[in-house]
């Protein structure tokens, strides 16, 4: 009997390919798996429905109202900024009566009821929730500053522009005249209390400026005080117009509002170059010539300034400077003529020159004169026959040099009959009848030349000789 049974559970395993006790617990687990996870989906759903657990949940950010402001008002204040005016409200509650709580439901506020005075005070924080949540405890209190109203409006213009130094191109400045600003009016509303400390504003650009222009350039509106300090406070409040005009109580009327101030920069060019005055004959150096003042800094286009090494106010003659019996000569140049392109010349101190009279003092170290008798024998007339009224002419003459060396040897030569020197006398023209005044050319030999120099006893009069019929 049992080898029977053996026989048919064998023949079931080898026609159903497997073992038919397996199978039937493989079922019963996955059916237990199911009704598990069903049941632990019910438990959830009930404790959710059912939930008086204590919970904690923060509404952050609620805005803090202002209450009792009517006194204040009454009295023309008005709350011109706190310290915060948000904070985070933490209720606790059961998870069902959170659920239910909106971030609108809550309110915080602070009382201004007893401000009647302009101050800072500092006001505790009250907050309202919905009816059955204890209100939170808020320690922290926010500081008010409460002032009167004031409002200022200043003009605005080129003078206004203020860029660093660091922003502008190397050795350039600012051409004020020819810079604009998009802005004419800057109304400012702050505190009695700043508005009292604001002097002027300023348009300040920090960006980058070359020669070649710039033009709507970013800047921002500075305020500083009587010292030129900058003012910065959170409740300065301020609007920018473009255009309009400004009543007498302060109001700008006609002009368009400007959301952000820019500058078009032009630049000029500064340097500082020597002055100089130059002897027309060629016979005086510069380093016996001092000036006073010594410099000038030009201002002008890049361009025009970069052409220039030194200004020059002239030339002058060194021959007529005729006083034989110094060795300076003090002149004054009085005007600079502005090269193109340059448009101002200032002093040392930054004053400006106007109209280029600058009143230059010049002394020029001329050497010591000397009085010269030309021996007939060293007189030659061209242009018709003549001679001497007397036996020389006498000439005044000095040295490129500050020493006597070359005029005493000069006058070594002209005692040896050597040719030195030669005075030409032009008769053309000329009829000479009688004691007559002719023209003389002054000529130095070659050991001479460049080194010494005749210099007239009247400004711009050559010499001439007192000449005689021959006979």
């Amino acid at each position: 009997m049992k080898n029977r049974e053996e026989e048919q559970y064998q023949k079931h395993v080898e026609t159903s390919s497997g073992d038919y006790t397996v199978k039937k617990s493989r079922v019963a687990n996955t059916v237990i798996k199911i009704v598990t996870f069903l049941a632990a989906i019910l438990i959830w759903l009930y404790f959710v429905q059912n939930n008086d657990a204590t919970q904690e949940k923060v509404y952050d950010l609620i805005p803090i109202e202002l209450q009792g402001t009517q006194s204040m008002s009454n009295n023309g204040l008005a709350v011109y900024s706190m310290s915060f005016d948000t904070i985070n409200v933490t209720l606790t509650g059961s998870g069902n009566a959170l659920k239910s709580v909106d971030r609108s439901d809550i309110s915080a506020y602070i009382d201004l009821s007893d401000v009647m005075e302009p101050g800072k005070y500092d006001l505790t924080v009250k907050v309202k929730v919905p009816s059955g949540f204890a209100p939170p405890t808020y320690s922290d209190t926010v500081t008010v500053h409460v002032d009167k109203l004031a409002v200022k409006t200043f003009t605005v213009d080129s003078s206004n522009i203020n860029v660093s130094s660091w922003s502008l191109e190397e050795f350039c400045v600012m051409d004020l005249e020819n810079s604009s600003v998009n802005i004419n009016y800057v109304t400012v509303r702050a505190p009695t209390s700043v508005l009292s400390l604001i002097n002027d504003v300023r348009i300040s650009s920090n960006t980058t400026i070359t020669s070649g222009g710039n033009h709507d350039s970013s800047a921002t509106v500075v305020f500083v005080d009587e010292n030129g300090e900058e003012i910065v406070d959170n409740e300065i409040k301020y609007t920018l117009y473009s255009g309009g005009s400004v009543d007498i109580s302060g109001v700008v009327t006609g002009g368009q509002k400007v959301a952000t101030p820019s500058v078009s920069v032009v630049l000029v060019k500064e340097k500082t170059v020597p002055l100089t005055v130059t002897d027309s004959e060629g016979f005086i150096s510069s380093d016996r010539i001092i000036m006073t003042p010594s410099v000038v800094t030009i201002k002008g286009s890049p361009e025009a300034v970069n052409a220039i090494s030194e200004m020059s106010l002239g030339t002058f003659s060194s021959k007529n400077l005729v006083d034989p019996n110094k060795n300076y000569t003090d002149l004054v140049f009085e005007y600079l003529t502005l090269p193109d392109g340059i448009t101002g010349v200032y002093d040392s101190s930054g004053r400006e020159y106007q109209d280029g009279k600058i009143n230059a003092k010049v002394r020029v170290n001329t050497g010591k004169g000397y009085a010269l008798n030309v021996p007939a024998e060293y007189v030659t007339f061209v242009g018709g026959n003549a001679r001497l009224a007397s036996g020389f002419v006498t000439v005044y003459i000095r040295s490129v040099t500050d020493d006597d060396t070359y005029f005493l040897l000069l006058e070594q030569m002209i005692m040896n009959g050597q040719p030195g020197i030669n005075l030409v006398v032009n008769l053309t023209g000329i009829n000479v009848t009688g004691r007559t005044e002719a023209p003389v050319t002054v000529i130095f030999s070659s050991e001479f030349s460049g080194k010494l120099y005749e210099i007239y006893t009247e400004e711009d009069t050559p010499y001439t000789a007192t000449v005689m019929p021959v006979g």
